[in-house]
């Protein structure tokens, strides 16, 4: 046997964390225990017999692998199983239209709504999704635009059909959606307990001056609006919120905005919802940025909220790395990567009138679906099974050729990766 390569040490406090980034796995020793253990992952044959015991925890939370593992192959074999996994994701954009005129949006609001056509289209798709692919599960994520701009006119009628075909082959439903919150009124809440909504992510723009300033609203302060919204949804559905906090070089305040949160949030909700910053693309540099979020994680904990960590955690790079995961707009235009400016012109494909989708590249399975990872930085990277290489986006933005390599170098979303185990290690303590 012999020390996986991708074991880490972490320092927090008075406990040093053994953490593998291959099985999620860690566990805590004193400081001073720490040269001991080291010996022993390097050196687990001499030990085997001493402490069989702690030999057997190592061995199952992958500490130590057999001589003859190549640990990337072990990764490699992870990303192909959950790559081709059929739990499909279908992203669905009634419109490219919003209520709102956020000054960072990447998306250009194209005025155009799905039509009769193209609901029909959708549901031969889910149809021959389910009887054809032998989907094991399909769950439908509305997005946008702001999809709730449409509720009664779409979301509705390919629910419906979704759930009722779903049932009739026995295939689980379930519906999730990246919406700015401010239309899914109790009203409209009480009709998405049919569509089994298991999931939101919701955005705020900082501080509720700020958000305020980003998202006007004529007649009461979107901010409240939306979180009361939250409120409802969290007291009437079975669901976890994800709540965005967009934040730039002027906003970035997390003791305040997260004390604006608790004003209205009620406590017993809490642990439906799970805070996650994210910088806005425009901006560059955010003064102590890394002290704020991480001031920000503490924070969270101990009101209550769900920790949260960056980590990648299933081995795919991306929810577009996918197979069974597609994006369709309103016109019908198909796209994997939906963090781009131009849903509204280019795409990888289309829904033709069958509901079948055709790629507009030969062999697009073959291509899209190549691990990235597969090349000498990556494969010989300890980080490798929390980062998983280069971005999907940028197989886009290359023509679907293999980009050049560009490295994260230790960092995702503001956060050293040390940081983001750290985070994980106690989101799940």
């Amino acid at each position: 046997m012999k020390s996986s390569c991708y074991n880490f040490f972490l320092s927090q406090k008075e406990h040093i964390i053994c953490f593998n980034a291959f099985s999620l796995n860690f566990f805590y020793i004193l400081p001073e225990k720490e040269k001991t253990v080291k010996d022993i992952l390097d050196n687990p044959d001499i030990y085997k017999d001493k402490i069989p015991v702690f030999y057997k925890k190592l061995k199952d939370g992958n500490f130590v692998v057999d001589d003859d593992v190549y640990e990337p192959d072990l990764v490699l074999q992870k990303y192909n199983e959950r790559v081709h996994n059929k739990h499909y994701k279908l992203v669905i954009l009634p419109t490219l239209q919003c209520n709102f005129r956020c000054w960072y949006c990447i998306q250009r609001h194209v005025l155009g709504k799905m039509d009769g056509d193209m609901l029909h289209r959708i549901y031969r798709h889910i149809e021959y999704m389910i009887v054809k692919e032998g989907i094991e599960s399909l769950d439908i994520e509305w997005f946008g635009g702001e999809p709730f701009l449409y509720f009664s006119e779409i979301i509705k009628p390919v629910s419906d059909y979704a759930k009722e075909f779903c049932g009739k082959y026995n295939i689980p439903f379930s519906s999730s959606a990246t919406t700015n919150g401010f239309l899914i009124t109790p009203e409209v809440v009480k009709q998405l307990q049919e569509y089994n909504f298991k999931g939101f992510q919701i955005t705020l723009d900082g501080d509720r001056e700020h958000h305020n300033q980003t998202r006007k609203s004529k007649k009461a302060s979107s901010f409240d609006v939306i979180l009361n919204n939250i409120n409802c949804i969290c007291t009437q559905l079975d669901c976890s919120i994800t709540l965005r906090i967009n934040y730039d070089d002027k906003n970035l305040n997390p003791e305040k905005i997260i004390a604006q949160v608790n004003e209205i949030i009620s406590p017993n909700l809490r642990d439906k919802i799970r805070f996650i910053f994210r910088k806005v693309w425009q901006v560059d540099f955010v003064h102590e940025e890394r002290q704020k979020l991480t001031a920000a994680t503490s924070i969270i904990q101990k009101t209550g909220y769900t920790g949260n960590s960056d980590l990648i955690k299933d081995f795919v790079p991306c929810y577009a790395s996918r197979k069974y995961y597609n994006t369709i707009s309103f016109d019908g235009k198909v796209h994997k990567c939906t963090a781009k400016d131009n849903l509204h012109k280019d795409s990888l494909g289309h829904l033709d009138e069958n509901g079948i989708i055709q790629w507009h590249v030969k062999d697009f399975e073959t291509v899209y679906y190549k691990p990235l990872f597969e090349n000498e930085k990556c494969l010989q990277c300890k980080y490798l099974p929390i980062c998983m290489g280069p971005c999907p986006k940028r197989l886009e933005n290359n023509g679907l050729k293999t980009p050049d390599f560009i490295c994260h170098r230790g960092k995702i979303n503001g956060f050293e990766f040390e940081d983001s185990m750290l985070n994980y290690c106690r989101s799940v303590k």
